[in-house]
């Protein structure tokens, strides 16, 4: 196996990794529900960097820390990514609250799409006969999905487009995942100290019990995003999209069979033919395969 193909592998392996860790935290935030989810927001950013912080100063990378904030180009695209992916969690939050889980759900069937597409546009990855079966299955589903929805799903889209181009960002990022982690932390950590700060809380709100959740929480958001962002730079943006299917259909399991909850008729049509995609560009890769000698 070549060095490309053990380099795409490893960053494969790390994507599912992050997805199933993803997938399977909704359980681990459930433990903070009597939390203003705001307040949990601003601890993950907080716990996360302090987490990061730690993981640098025992890799001895706080030099290379320090050249970041020389370097005012890579410091403003770190800061855009800061950005999007605050105003992913602040959408996810306030359309959680406003009862709009369907569009949170459609748009994580949505945003695997988009990062596939883009790595046709940027990168101009391409596709073979099955891949292009296989994407037009996926929209077909998706579209099927919005329309039984019944109007555009704006919250969806938004959320959907702020990761996929957040991911298409650190593809470019010339830095290693963990000093783009905790600089993206980094810069958000003063705005979200004095959140906490100010914001009126309920006592109960910081009791023992939460402040190890905190920094739990921490930890169960930086690790992950510390390995998508080394996953995204190994493999293909269109292999990383197919592989962020598993993310929205863990979160199907786990709400239908774990947490009872209901699941509409458009989610079940549009898993069929997502899952059907997935199954054709899963063959497509074992057809494609060069044969040893």
């Amino acid at each position: 196996m070549s060095k490309l193909k053990n380099k795409e592998l490893a960053g494969s392996l790390e994507s599912i990794f992050v997805y199933l860790i993803w997938g399977v935290s909704p359980l681990f935030w459930q433990l903070l529900d009597s939390v203003s989810p705001w307040i949990v927001v601003a601890n993950r950013i907080i716990w996360a960097c302090v987490m990061m912080f730690i993981i640098i100063l025992f890799r001895k990378e706080l030099q290379n820390i320090k050249a970041i904030f020389c370097d005012i180009k890579g410091l403003a695209t770190i800061f855009v990514c800061a950005c999007l992916i605050l105003s992913k969690w602040c959408v996810y939050i306030w359309a959680v609250e406003s009862q709009l889980v369907i569009e949170v759900s459609l748009g994580a069937y949505i945003r695997p799409l988009m990062i596939i597409l883009f790595g046709k546009i940027f990168f101009g990855e391409q596709f073979d006969l099955l891949k292009k079966i296989s994407l037009i299955i996926a929209i077909t589903g998706i579209a099927i999905m919005i329309f039984l929805y019944g109007k555009i799903p704006y919250v969806a889209l938004s959320l959907a487009s702020t990761f996929a181009v957040y991911s298409l960002i650190k593809k470019r990022i010339k830095y290693s995942p963990i000093q783009t982690m905790f600089m993206e932390t980094f810069l958000l950590l003063v705005p979200s100290i004095l959140f906490v700060v100010f914001f009126p809380a309920p006592a109960s709100t910081f009791k023992f019990s939460n402040w190890i959740l905190f920094i739990l929480g921490g930890v169960l958001t930086g690790y992950p995003f510390m390995l998508f962002a080394s996953a995204v730079k190994k493999v293909k943006l269109s292999t990383q999209g197919y592989l962020q299917f598993i993310l929205p259909t863990l979160i199907f399991f786990l709400s239908d069979f774990v947490l009872k909850e209901k699941i509409s008729h458009a989610e079940y049509v549009g898993l069929y033919f997502v899952w059907s995609a997935c199954l054709v560009f899963i063959i497509s890769i074992f057809v494609n395969r060069p044969k040893s000698k």
